[in-house]
């Protein structure tokens, strides 16, 4: 799953993030929990969609912290704009 999805969702997270280091540290830690989830669980249906959306919600709380941090108000829109842009 990951060797056949790795391009696209890293194409799709880094489209709307902006930033693709950070699409691929978010889809990173979400193949992370995966490998750590799914044994246990066992593999969903659509393993490309929960990896992405486990990287979506990462890359949210990732915004979120940056928010907090920054000073600068219009900073703070821009980062809210970007945290926006990701899909649900």
């Amino acid at each position: 799953m990951a060797c056949r999805s790795y391009g696209k969702l890293v194409a799709i997270l880094a489209a709307t993030m902006h930033d693709v280091a950070a699409a691929e540290d978010a889809l990173s830690e979400a193949f992370a929990t995966a490998l750590a989830d799914w044994p246990r669980t066992g593999c969903p249906v659509n393993p490309a969609l929960l990896a992405r959306t486990h990287a979506c919600r990462d890359a949210r709380h990732a915004f979120d912290i940056a928010i907090g941090l920054a000073g600068d108000p219009a900073v703070r829109r821009f980062l809210q704009g970007r945290q926006a842009a990701l899909p649900r």
